[in-house]
């Protein structure tokens, strides 16, 4: 598709066209005509964008008109997704107590056979961003687990904690293959975790 595009804006404006793909989430397209070609830079996730966008973007190069509705639905129902990857804020996995990142492994080696590679760090303690009753969560846009920095506690026993990474790592091994978030396969898989039990024992007391 993106070789038709290119072929289709050459033959129309009779130069050479130059396609840059960009991560540029404030211009998501823009064309500069130099005198022996056209440079076109475009977002690289509109590689994914149908035939339709396609032409709409065709369009916006030929006649400049804001008459693009097919490129206005897709940028309007992606963009959250662009800006999202590009505002976050990572923390970091080393706690007071705990290191995320050492559990993270000790897990994916003895349960994931290390094929789950997400990021994982504590969640800011600032109000909105990690409640209290979330001990963990996974993002499965951006591929990140956060944990809540409440278990970063010296009276949180390890074996709890890794029990809700372990959780957050079955969302992320079961993210394409689950319909429901916590269907039976996920809930059966759960049960697999060596301290299942007294992890519920100790929730269940926290609470």
């Amino acid at each position: 598709m993106l070789e038709n595009l290119v072929e289709e804006i050459e033959n129309f404006l009779g130069k050479k066209v130059e396609v840059k793909l960009t991560e540029n989430t404030t211009s998501l397209l823009s064309i500069a005509k130099k005198i022996d070609k056209i440079i076109l830079r475009m977002n690289k996730h509109f590689l994914y964008a149908d035939e339709d966008v396609f032409n709409d973007i065709l369009s916006f190069f030929k006649t400049g008109t804001r008459k693009t509705p097919y490129l206005k639905k897709y940028i309007k129902k992606n963009i959250l997704h662009f800006k999202r990857k590009k505002t976050i804020s990572y923390g970091t996995p080393k706690g007071q107590f705990f290191d995320l990142k050492e559990i993270f492994d000790f897990l994916n080696e003895k349960y994931f056979e290390n094929s789950i590679k997400s990021t994982i760090f504590w969640g800011k303690s600032k109000k909105g961003y990690v409640k209290k009753r979330i001990l963990g969560n996974y993002d499965p846009l951006n591929d990140i687990i956060r944990i809540n920095p409440e278990l970063d506690k010296e009276s949180v026993p390890l074996y709890y904690l890794q029990y809700v990474i372990y959780h957050e790592m079955l969302h992320a091994l079961l993210k394409n293959v689950c319909k429901k978030w916590h269907g039976k396969e996920f809930k059966e898989r759960e049960k697999r975790f060596e301290h299942y039990e007294e992890a519920i024992k100790w929730e269940k007391r926290r609470r």
